[in-house]
């Protein structure tokens, strides 16, 4: 089993992308067309990206929920939400791992 640490670096890069993606968002309509464009593509990449780690990623519409190496959260707020949310409990469980171990 992938263990949750290792998976940390590729999430934080997904995250990234999103971020990026998400930088110089105007209220213009034709850029925030644009933009919401390239939004949709990039999620769909980041989808994809960590559904190649192993992750189930589920939409209903209403709520998002990723589920990797064990570990499962979810949003209202979307993929994004929903990944950073993994990432907390990843870090905190990965945290109280070490300490017990330690």
């Amino acid at each position: 089993m992938i263990e949750l640490r290792d998976l940390l670096p590729d999430v934080d890069a997904c995250l990234r992308k999103i971020d990026e993606a998400d930088a110089g968002f105007s209220h213009d309509r034709d850029f925030y067309t644009r933009w919401n464009s390239r939004r949709r593509e990039v999620l769909a990449e980041v989808r994809q990206q960590l559904e190649a780690l192993g992750a189930r990623v589920r939409d209903d519409g209403h709520r998002t929920t990723v589920r990797l190496a064990g570990l499962s959260a979810s949003s209202t707020m979307g993929l994004a939400s929903a990944l950073r949310n993994w990432r907390t409990g990843a870090t905190r469980r990965t945290a109280t791992m070490e300490a017990d171990n330690g």
